[in-house]
């Protein structure tokens, strides 16, 4: 029997002695809660939403709900209709066949924190009347993947005459990544989130599905890593704006083919939220810094960064405007 080459025991040592020491450090991570809570916090897309294999997370259909944020400190409803779309009432339903306006977005076009009727769509819905019937399809955490496959899940669904994006920044970062935990480590999600690409031919396409955490592996110690190296060295959080750009046009075309026009609401807050791609697109554009009122920037709900009811005010006489100038209230 042939022995061992007498460096191979101090190789296999040391490897074994390796494993070990990431073993325990994973471990460690894993028990002290890095990068992660061991009891993470439900944000309301938990709470009030289930896992959907398509979006990754979408609200839970026929429920009433009370949050205390924001106007709804005392314990306000917030109602779903039976796609999970939220609605002014208990018990809304659509009018199929009348001309809609789909609203389209994350948290800013849901309405976060506040009454249905002191969002920026109620506020809205009382300027036009029954012109046309408002169809709000935001999602609290959305990115503009996201909002343009619940877009394609909707659209003829409804007699759609105008989509209206609710387009943030911060959308950009949210469209290069598929685990939003890495994003906001201190909460859990129902599931990581679609993910698009660019393939060589330069078209977009659909890289990753979304995924139940529970059917994901992954490791503490390496996301730890990933998360501050990537951050220090500028490869995380990702931000393409490629990506971006082409999933804006995919909502402008699939608009265009159901013949509805396409609008995008640039909402920012200051000249710092600049975003030199949307100038350079076929896209038509409202920014929310235009006429913007005194005091713009801290037009937010108490304790977050969500625009509240005179934010709203002006979003809904924008939209007003741009609808009036370009006709749309005459189709």
């Amino acid at each position: 029997m042939k022995r061992m080459p007498k460096v191979f025991t101090p190789l296999v040592l040391a490897g074994v002695g390796l494993l070990l020491g990431l073993f325990m450090a994973e471990l460690a991570c894993r028990i002290i809660g890095v990068p992660y809570k061991k009891r993470p916090l439900p944000p309301p897309e938990t709470t009030t939403g289930q896992f959907d294999s398509e979006l990754g997370w979408s609200y839970i259909p026929d429920q009433s709900v009370l949050w205390d944020f924001g106007e709804l400190k005392e314990g306000a409803p917030v109602y779903f209709d039976e796609n999970g779309i939220r609605v002014p009432s208990k018990g809304y339903r659509f009018d199929r066949g009348k001309p809609s306006v789909l609203f389209i977005g994350g948290s800013f076009a849901m309405g976060h924190g506040l009454l249905y009727e002191n969002s920026f769509i109620g506020q809205f819905q009382e300027l036009v009347g029954e012109k046309y019937q408002m169809v709000n399809l935001g999602v609290q955490g959305y990115g503009s993947d996201q909002a343009y496959l619940r877009l394609k899940r909707y659209i003829e669904k409804f007699n759609t005459k105008v989509v209206v994006y609710i387009f943030i920044k911060e959308h950009i970062m949210r469209n290069g990544n598929s685990d939003r935990q890495l994003l906001i480590p201190e909460y859990r999600f129902p599931g990581t989130k679609p993910l698009f690409k660019i393939n060589k031919e330069g078209e977009l396409y659909l890289a990753q599905k979304p995924m139940l955490y529970k059917n994901k592996v992954n490791s503490w110690l390496w996301d730890l890593f990933y998360m501050r190296l990537g951050n220090r060295f500028g490869w995380f959080p990702h931000e393409p704006e490629d990506v971006t750009a082409a999933i804006i046009k995919a909502m402008k075309d699939l608009s265009e083919q159901h013949q509805a026009h396409f609008l995008l609401i640039d909402w920012r807050e200051d000249t710092t939220d600049r975003v030199d791609f949307l100038s350079e697109m076929d896209v038509n554009v409202i920014d929310t810094l235009q006429g913007a009122p005194k005091g713009w920037a801290g037009m937010i709900i108490e304790g977050g960064v969500h625009p509240d009811a005179n934010a709203s005010e002006h979003i809904a006489q924008l939209l007003l405007n741009y609808f009036e100038q370009n006709g749309l209230l005459s189709l």
